[in-house]
This record gives C-alpha cells, structure tokens and sequence, in this order.
C-alpha cells in the first residue's frame, strides 16, 4: 500500500488484446467452450498465460486416460488410412484387415512403449493387448456397418469452422464415411 500512482509490480494488467485477437481470427473449438462452462479461470490459465496441468504420475501402473485416448486415435486414423490406400474398399469380398491393424499396432505400441509413458513393461503388455482385442471388435463391427450401408471412409481430420452468435467455432471432425457416388 504505497501512496502514489501504480507501478509495473502493482498487479494491474492491459486488456488481453492480443489473446482476443488470436480468438477472433481463429476461433474457439467445443472443448473450449465446455472448458470455459466448467471453469473459466482454467481457461484463463491455460490459453492466456500458457499454464500446463500437472501430469499426474500413472497410477496403478494404468496410463493416462488422456494419453490412451490419443493412442486408440491415432491407431485408428493410421489403420483407416492404411486400409484405403490398400483399395480394401474396392473389393466387396475383402476380408483381410487383421494385417493391418496388426501393423498399425506395431507402429503405435512398440514392446518398450512402456518406457516414455510411465508405466511397468508387464502392464504396458497387458495393457497393448486390451487394446489390440477392443480395437479388433469395434473395427470388426465398423466394417460390417460400413459395408451394410454402403459406406466407405474418405477424408480423415477434416477441420470444421462455424459462426454461431457472433462467436467463431472451430473443430476437427475425425472421419467422414461417403458412399461411392458421393452423395452421402
């Protein structure tokens, strides 16, 4: 409580242009929003002055909620990407993914993938083979569907951007399933 005018140490801060700048031009993405829905000081903290979380320490020797849904993503970004560039969807009769999605596996979960994720080797096996049987059923049944429906994915992360109230949304969509005319 120094008289006087306030200095550089007094805590007051400039309006964030810059910030609100950069929000206009490129935009706010859903998980923003629902972020600034449940705590706008994290917002705050986090897109503003740049603060990360604290990566809590795997527990249990399971691996981050966060870290596995990105693995289970890019395995099946690169299986579905994989399986296009092969021509799987060009023949009706093809039935053979399992190589794929074996190779994919291989890419995305080495044996001492253990070693950068914090978790035991024995778990980090355990844990690659969960993955391998759930990532085994669902793309069995995503490929039954697809075929039932005559559809066939086609682009892949493609980036998406609405204004809704004045307020520019941003988003990335994962997959997009066509049929072959291309009409839906």
């Amino acid at each position: 409580n120094r008289p006087g005018e306030p200095g550089g140490h007094d805590g007051l801060i400039r309006p964030p242009t810059e910030f609100l700048s950069k929000i206009d031009e490129k935009g706010l993405s859903p998980s923003t929003l629902a972020e600034f829905r449940g705590c706008p000081f994290k917002v705050f903290a986090s897109r503003l002055l740049g603060l990360k979380e604290a990566q809590a320490p795997s527990e249990s020797g399971e691996l981050d909620p966060r870290e596995k849904g990105l693995l289970y993503h890019s395995i099946l970004e690169n299986f579905y990407k994989t399986l296009n560039a092969s021509g799987f969807w060009n023949d009706p009769a093809a039935a053979d993914w399992r190589g794929t999605l074996e190779d994919c596996l291989r890419d995305h979960l080495p044996k001492d993938g253990w070693r950068g994720l914090g978790v035991y080797p024995v778990l980090w096996k355990s844990l690659s083979e969960r993955m391998r049987v759930h990532l085994s059923r669902t793309i069995a049944s995503d490929i039954a569907r697809l075929r039932a429906e005559g559809l066939e994915p086609r682009e892949f992360e493609l980036s998406l951007t609405a204004v809704v109230d004045g307020i520019k949304l941003t988003g990335k969509l994962d997959r997009l399933d066509w049929d072959r005319a291309g009409t839906r």
